[in-house]
Parts: structure tokens; sequence; C-alpha cells
């Protein structure tokens, strides 16, 4: 037999595709210094096989690349969340990545909180994960206890940056209830109206949100507004919601905070500033529909949040009445 029938097979050649070519191009040009991606699921449920996919993603990268990725709770919502998913969730997670990728988990010291940094001269939170050691126990980082991150850690500077777009002029507490709200949105056929309550002043919107914040008004009645325009053909930028009034136990929290980040439709504002808090490099989202796209970039307020790599369900690109409704939001 010939030497070449002898050889040894040759290593399979490593999976590319337009994602991967992304990240091994901003390494080479020295973009990002290492590579850190995140699995953000809200703790509201259990998981299913579209955290699967996110799960394969975004731990698989950061396993390809030697990266971390951070297991973190988007628990903005107490109403819908429970310790049960929580403790569900990161049992499936370990589960799913044991063997593969359970050394680029990245977890926090429990309790821990973000402390502020100087970057570039400007004040920064950060709180950095802690990465398993070689067979950590489950739950411990070197003997230390350790959690997942929750957005719910992030309320405070949120909150701060709410105080900041009243104190522009870039947000007003608005009292249209949420039927009338919807209302004054109008359409993507036709402009929406400004609410009575738009031209509140600095001070009187101060005042009012400092008041939602301890706990002062019943559930509904009052609203932070981000002041962007009410004409926009994006339905979603005419003056979205960012704070309700929600009473209810946080499962991470407590009771602490009353008035609660809201959740733009299609996407969330608190998802998108949470990231550029912790300076994190850019995240990789199956993200079939993008009516609010726009949101991040249209915001009143600067946050250096990461660029999101967006890619497409087959599936839900497939489906006439998912594109249907799409094309009817977007007008």
């Amino acid at each position: 037999m010939s030497n070449a029938n002898n050889a040894p097979a040759s290593a399979p050649a490593a999976p590319t595709d337009f994602i991967r070519d992304i990240v091994a191009e901003d390494l080479r040009v020295g973009k990002h210094p290492r590579i850190h991606t995140r699995f953000p699921p809200e703790p509201n449920g259990y998981l299913h096989i579209g955290h699967a996919k996110s799960i394969c993603l975004n731990f698989g990268i950061a396993r390809e690349f030697g990266g971390t990725c951070n297991l973190r709770m988007d628990d903005t919502n107490p109403t819908k969340e429970e310790v049960e998913y929580v403790e569900s969730i990161i049992a499936d997670v370990r589960w799913l990545i044991d063997g593969w990728a359970d050394d680029r988990l990245g977890l926090k010291p429990k309790g821990s909180t973000p402390q502020v940094q100087t970057v570039n001269g400007q004040p920064d939170l950060h709180l950095g994960p802690v990465v398993p050691p070689t067979n950590a126990e489950p739950g411990t980082r070197n003997s230390e206890p350790v959690e997942p991150f929750y957005a719910s850690d992030y309320f405070e500077p949120l909150y701060e940056y709410a105080v900041a777009l009243i104190q522009s002029g870039k947000a007003y507490v608005c009292d249209l209830s949420p039927e009338d709200t919807e209302a004054y949105r109008g359409a993507p056929d036709r402009p929406g109206k400004d609410s009575p309550f738009r031209g509140r002043s600095i001070s009187e919107n101060l005042d009012l949100f400092r008041r939602m914040r301890q706990g002062e008004f019943p559930d509904g009645t009052r609203t932070l507004r981000a002041k962007i325009d009410m004409a926009s053909p994006n339905i979603w930028l005419r003056d979205p919601v960012l704070y309700r009034i929600r009473h209810a136990e946080h499962h991470h929290t407590g009771n602490r905070w009353c008035p609660l980040p809201e959740r733009l439709p299609r996407g969330h504002h608190a998802q998108h500033l949470h990231p550029g808090i912790r300076g994190a490099p850019p995240a990789l989202r199956l993200d079939p529909r993008e009516p609010a796209s726009a949101a991040p970039a249209a915001a009143p307020v600067r946050v250096r949040a990461p660029q999101p790599l967006l890619y497409r369900d087959e599936q839900a690109q497939a489906s006439p009445a998912r594109q249907r409704r799409a094309r009817q939001r977007l007008g």
C-alpha cells in the first residue's frame, strides 16, 4: 500500500461562519482584548430549545476563542419571576455545558455589587466574573460562594441614568393610563400625539420620580417616558416608557424598588444598558424580530453599549405570518 494510504487522517477543519469570522477579525485587529459573551435568560419560566441554541452559541464562542461567558439573569419583572426558575436555569446551564464549556462559565462572588472605576477619565461601574479553576466544586470558586450576575444589581445606576435624563430635559413623568398611552402612540400609518404631561418642568419631574421610588403612588398611575419623537416612523420610539410603578416583592432585591425599568417591545432598554455599564464586548443574539432595533441608538442617554451580533432564526424567517406581522409593526 502507498504511504498516502497509511498516513493518518488530517484533523477536521475548524468550523467557520460569519459570527466566528467577525470574532476572529476583532481579535486580530485588537478591537477587543478578549472574548466575553453572556447568556441572559429571564427567570420567568424554564429553559426551552431556543435557550439551548443561545447557550451553545455563546458558550461555544467563548470556548473556541479562550474567553468567558457570563450567566446573567435578566430579572426586571418581579411579578413573573421566581427563585424556582433561577435555580432551574442554573442547573440546566451546568448540565448542558458540563465537560464541554464549564470552564468558561462566568459567575460573580455571592452578594457582590458593581464598583465604581474611572475609565478614560469618566466614572464607570464594573463587576468582573470569577472563572472556575479545575475541579472546582459547584457553586464555589476557590471555596468562595458564587452566583449568577443579575440585571437587578444595576437598578441603582439605571435609576441615576433616569435622573440624568430628567435633568437634561429628555425624560418626563406621564400620568396617562396604559390605555391612553397606547392610544396616544398612534399606529405605523399615522403619527402619535404628545402626552399632555410632556411639558412638565424638570423640577416637577424630578420630584414625581423621587416619590415614585418612595412608593407613594399606586401601580400603573405614573410612568417615566423618554422624550424622543411622537412622529417617529418607528412606533416604539414614540416616547417609550422607561419605568413603571410595580409594588411587588423582587426575588433578588426584595421590596427596595417600586419603579422598575420597563422593557421596550422587541428591544429591552435595560438589557442594552447593563452590558454598557459593565463594559462587556459584543453579545451574540438570536433575534428574528427587530422593530425596536433603533432604540439603543436613538436613546437620549449615551452609554457604551456593545453592538450585538444578530443572526436570524431560519424558521422565523420562513414564516409568512411572522413576516407579515413584522411588516405591519414597521409600517
